[in-house]
């Protein structure tokens, strides 16, 4: 990453817009200023004055393929510095998200805002605030985000906001300059099934820019097209991790969720990903991958673990086989809720039952149920 920390400092505050632009975000409207619409002179600047006005550095709006017919407003505040973060970096932080939080509340309610909305054709809006905060330290690539986690913003919003540092920009245009040096291939951001982008008018699997919901994310899904044989597809998973056996594993799984709408190789390209270091332990885990009928089978046990209701019965038939009328007093709920509970249970094969006269009792299926409990609860107790 070394060769973008060294750029940031040569762009300076420029370096914003060229990233907008190496991720699809073309002409951005630049040095927006709106009214102020609090005229108590609530919103105030830095020195503790009330504003009339609202700068925005950057604005970019699109239709979201994530979501069907939503037009996203991105709001964006650009932060920079030739300093190296602050050691306690929340005072300023909190301030640089006060203002932005202010900013958008006024674009809400603003012309600029009924002006965009009037070239587009949606049924929702989203205004989306992002917060780049950079600076041009020698060889900074901090994770600042770690290190603001905690902040608390006494004011409140309701529209989303994402903080982007030196360590994900630098990130993301690695992972650009990367897939833009496989001359072979065409490349687009892949849009994966969100189950809210749904309608076969309007869905595209594949887009020239990256929604801003990946802006901050440890993972950027691609398309990779073979230039020679469009037969020939890759889904590219780039990932801000660094390789490791248990984050590989789980990237795989990802990995074959996302890429139920495209038939082809599937590649995921860690950061420090060195063959010679790595290989055995990617051809043990390959060799080892069950076959996708049964990962869909665990995946679908897995989700009858998550409902908490179902999870207080298996923990009580922990103790005991119950009937019923047992588990419906001891969970405080109607005997037929317990009933309901008890049959999606019987089906996922996780409890079984006997008869004794018109009565009937449940209890675990057998030992793995009682295990997976039993290892579940030591997890989170931890």
């Amino acid at each position: 990453m070394g060769e973008w920390s060294k750029k940031i400092g040569e762009y300076g505050e420029d370096v914003v817009e060229k990233f907008l632009s190496i991720i699809g975000w073309h002409e951005p409207v630049k040095g927006i200023t709106i009214p102020c619409s609090m005229q108590n002179g609530e919103h105030k600047n830095d020195r503790g004055e009330s504003v009339k006005t609202h700068g925005i550095d950057f604005m970019y709006s699109y239709m979201n393929p994530l979501i069907d017919n939503q037009l996203n407003n991105v709001i964006i505040s650009s932060k920079y510095s030739m300093e190296k973060y602050p050691n306690s970096p929340t005072q300023k932080f909190k301030w640089f998200m006060t203002d932005l939080i202010n900013t958008m509340q006024c674009f809400g309610c603003s012309g600029k805002k009924t002006e965009i909305s009037e070239q587009y054709s949606c049924s929702s809006i989203n205004d989306i605030g992002v917060l780049f905060w950079l600076n041009g330290a020698k060889n900074s690539n901090d994770d600042l985000i770690s290190s603001i986690s905690s902040a608390r913003i006494d004011i409140e919003c309701n529209n989303p906001i994402y903080i982007v540092d030196n360590r994900h920009i630098v990130f993301i245009l690695e992972l650009m300059k990367y897939i833009k040096s496989l001359q072979n291939y065409n490349y687009s951001f892949y849009y994966p099934s969100t189950g809210l982008n749904i309608n076969p008018v309007t869905r595209k699997n594949t887009g020239d820019f990256l929604p801003v919901e990946y802006i901050n994310s440890s993972l950027i899904p691609f398309k990779l097209e073979n230039k020679n044989n469009p037969n020939e597809t890759i889904l590219f998973i780039g990932t801000i991790e660094d390789f490791e056996k248990d984050s590989f594993i789980r990237l795989m799984g990802l990995a074959k969720d996302l890429s139920t709408n495209l038939a082809g190789q599937v590649i995921i390209g860690f950061p420090d990903f060195n063959n010679l270091l790595h290989e055995d332990v990617v051809k043990r885990v390959l060799e080892t991958q069950p076959e996708d009928e049964y990962l869909y089978d665990l995946a679908e046990l897995f989700k009858v673990f998550g409902d908490t209701t179902r999870i207080k019965i298996l923990y009580a038939l922990l103790e005991s086989e119950l009937c019923v009328g047992d588990i419906a007093q001891i969970l405080g709920l109607s005997q037929s809720a317990v009933s309901h509970q008890l049959r999606i249970l019987k089906d996922s094969k996780l409890v079984k039952f006997r008869r004794n006269g018109k009565i009937i009792f449940y209890s675990l299926d057998d030992d793995h149920v009682r295990n997976m409990i039993s290892m579940g609860m030591e997890h989170v107790e931890e």
